[in-house]
């Protein structure tokens, strides 16, 4: 197994992070009611995530 420089090592702990905060929002995306004008547009964009899960 090769071992992993701290660039890669850093690139991986990245990834981890970023799925993890994406996680995260899309946790509080769908739980979040529909208060600012933006989310109200994006409503039947979140209707069809919601449903294609």
């Amino acid at each position: 197994m090769p071992h992993l420089s701290p660039m890669s090592w850093m690139y991986s702990m990245i990834i981890i992070w970023f799925c993890m905060f994406m996680l995260v929002t899309n946790m509080w995306w769908f739980s979040m009611k529909p208060m600012s004008p933006i989310i109200k547009n994006n409503n039947n964009m979140k209707k069809n995530m919601i449903w294609n899960w």
